[in-house]
């Protein structure tokens, strides 16, 4: 009977591998075998016990590191080992042997239940297919790979070519730019002086033009204070000064000269009526716009337009008789106003700040107003009033045109000046011309030395997909990779892109199966986006799926025949039968 026992026992502790030469305990690797000799105490893997070899696989965990029971699900930290004749290998715990679910496609872990059939044969024919397959595209892949290999030793020759042509260019670019500012800033020094030169020019034509006009109002002044002073005493007496005069130019608004008007035009402490040459003087702009006016609503057709009728003619002369009168008390005064006011002299002069009319008789003389000394002051005038003419029209040729003005005022400056500006403008124009190539030049060589220093595989097979991209749409959203430079996600119902990294490097440089991209778009409340692109062979380059394996952490798997390789067949002795 105990021999019974034993026999079955050990028929459920050990099996038979085929092409072995001995029994082997359920559940021992090959590799392991030879710490399990039935013929012999077993010590446990540990070094921590050694009994005799029966309590081998007896159900009971004897050894802390379960090495005594690889065949049951008596200890917690157990193996098992599926050894899958025909198919691949596999280890699994201990816990999971006779727990009814077939782990081994051999059925060894079940060996108390017969639910479980060996069907390693099975997937071992399915798996040589698709190992077949896979071969079939590596090798197809392969020779894309070396076509990519030659492709891309000649864009990295082209690359550095490039690279030692734009650093002679980048030399010449400078020199060029270098030249370009000498003349520039020689030109801007000529522009300066040029300017400044007409500057003082304008200070010294206005300042000439303020002068004359205050003289052509004092020689005006005068005039009129000698006619307004009958007596010849250089007072104005309230009784001489009956004029009227215009109020905010209205025609029909014209008013006597009386003492309020007095105070109005030349000033409080001059209440008395009696105004002398000094006061009249300083006064004489404020009066002389409202007879300016005046005159000019009732002559300045004149000047401008076809003569009126004779009537209207007359009209104005009347109304100009009636908006200025003297009242003298002698009949040699009341000749002289009759001289002044009502002949039908004109007197026609044009100045910067304005222009004033005179009367002219019909046959043209200047109107005589008094003695030799009068006349003599008034060819004076005349040889003044020549003079400012002529400065006038220079000033008018040279003074700035405010109605006109653009942005930089050049058609403010006389011809000598804008042509200054304009050879200052092209040294410009051609020293920014220069700047710009040199920046050319400089972007170019950043972006060519950025790529060199890229790492494109051992032999530079990826270095075709640098400046491509390949685009993956799911059920929400596009996600576009851009090989070596970055990898966005688009909504598929649209709005803006979502930058989930740029190119960091490889996580292995020495295997280059998985891409980095790095520092995306924050996520909201999280960190920064960050995509592993995992490469794969294929005979197209494209990528083929994308998952969001954890909050702004993606994955994509790029397809590329750059990943194809052969594999290396290892050379040993040993022969297997698994596939």
């Amino acid at each position: 009977m105990f021999n019974i026992q034993v026999i079955l026992i050990l028929v459920s502790l050990f099996i038979y591998s085929k092409g072995y030469d001995k029994l082997i305990p359920r559940g021992v690797s090959l590799s392991q075998r030879l710490f399990y000799e039935p013929l012999k105490d077993f010590s446990c893997l540990d070094g921590s016990k050694r009994f005799p070899f029966i309590y081998v696989n007896d159900d009971y965990c004897d050894c802390a590191d379960g090495s005594d029971e690889p065949g049951t699900s008596a200890c917690p930290n157990g193996q098992f080992h599926c050894q899958n004749i025909g198919y691949i290998p596999l280890n699994l715990p201990t816990s999971r042997v006779n727990d009814g679910v077939c782990d081994c496609c051999d059925a060894t872990d079940e060996y108390l239940y017969d639910n479980c059939t060996n069907v390693c044969q099975i997937l071992g024919a399915e798996a040589r297919k698709a190992a077949e397959k896979e071969a079939e595209v590596a090798a197809q892949g392969n020779q894309l790979r070396l076509q990519m290999i030659t492709t891309g030793k000649e864009i990295r020759q082209n690359k550095q070519d490039r690279l030692t042509a734009l650093e002679a260019d980048k030399l010449e670019a400078v020199r060029l730019k270098e030249e370009a500012n000498r003349l520039k800033e020689s030109a801007e020094a000529a522009e300066f002086a040029a300017k400044e030169a007409f500057k003082t020019r304008q200070q010294e034509l206005k300042l000439l033009a303020e002068n004359l006009e205050k003289e052509r109002l004092e020689n005006e002044a005068r005039t009129l204070f000698k006619q307004l002073d009958a007596n010849n005493d250089d007072i104005v007496q309230f009784e001489e000064f009956n004029i009227k005069v215009y109020v905010d130019g209205e025609e029909n608004d014209a008013q006597t000269f009386d003492r309020q008007h007095v105070q109005q035009y030349f000033g409080t402490n001059t209440a008395d009526g009696n105004i002398d040459w000094q006061s009249f003087l300083n006064s004489y702009p404020k009066l002389s716009r409202d007879i300016i006016r005046d005159e000019n609503k009732s002559h300045d057709s004149t000047a401008a337009d076809k003569a009126p009728p004779q009537d209207q003619q007359n009209n104005n002369e009347q109304e100009w008789a009636g908006d200025i009168n003297l009242n003298v008390n002698n009949e040699e005064g009341e000749q002289n106003a009759h001289e002044y006011f009502e002949d039908d002299e004109t007197i026609e002069d044009e100045f910067v700040s304005g222009k004033i009319e005179e009367s002219v008789s019909d046959d043209g003389k200047t109107i005589e107003t008094g003695g030799g000394e009068e006349e003599e002051e008034e060819d004076d005038d005349d040889e003044d009033e020549e003079e400012f003419e002529m400065e006038k029209e220079r000033l008018d040729r040279t003074m700035i045109n405010d109605s006109n003005n653009n942005n930089n005022n050049n058609n403010n400056y006389d011809e000598e000046t804008l042509k200054v500006i304009e050879e200052a403008n092209a040294a410009r124009s051609r020293f920014e011309s220069a700047e710009r190539s040199v920046q050319d030049v400089e972007r170019e060589l950043t972006r060519i030395k950025e790529s060199l220093s890229k790492d494109y595989g051992p032999e530079d097979e990826f270095i075709v997909l640098d400046g491509q991209c390949f685009s993956y749409t799911d059920r929400e959203y596009t996600y576009k990779l851009c090989p070596f430079d970055q990898v966005v996600q688009m909504a598929k119902s649209g709005g803006s892109e979502t930058r989930l990294g740029v190119w960091a490097g490889w996580q292995d440089e020495r295997l280059h199966k998985v891409m980095i991209y790095d520092k995306g778009q924050a996520c909201w409340n999280g960190p920064q986006r960050s995509t592993k692109v995992v490469v794969v062979c294929g005979l197209d380059n494209a990528v083929i799926a994308a998952v969001e394996p954890n909050k702004c952490e993606y994955e994509l798997i790029l397809q590329t025949p750059a990943a194809c390789k052969l594999p290396i067949q290892p050379q040993t002795t040993h022969t297997h039968d698994e596939f």
